[in-house]
């Protein structure tokens, strides 16, 4: 999250979302082809990269397309969706 607004600055959130759900995929798919516990550390390392970038963009766009009036809502809603429902069903 230090770095999120010059990150987000410099290559956009479109582009910052597509990458921490690219290194999402890597990193989940990489715990099925672990053979050895021990390395789910070096895969653990991408976790920091996943949430902060995911959160930080999906905030920035959430700011960018709602409209001033229920900026606060939308982010409620997806916070509800994200940590409630995604959780639940997951």
């Amino acid at each position: 999250f230090w770095f999120s607004g010059r990150v987000l600055d410099r290559i956009g959130p479109e582009v910052n979302l597509m990458i921490a759900i690219v290194a999402y995929v890597v990193r989940v798919s990489g715990y099925y082809f672990l053979t050895n516990p021990w390395l789910v550390f070096p895969l653990e390392m991408l976790h920091g990269l996943t949430f902060g970038a995911f959160w930080a963009s999906s905030l920035a766009l959430l700011s960018k397309k709602a409209p001033d009036s229920i900026r606060a809502s939308a982010q409620g809603i997806f916070f509800a969706l994200y940590g409630g429902l995604g959780a639940t069903v997951g």
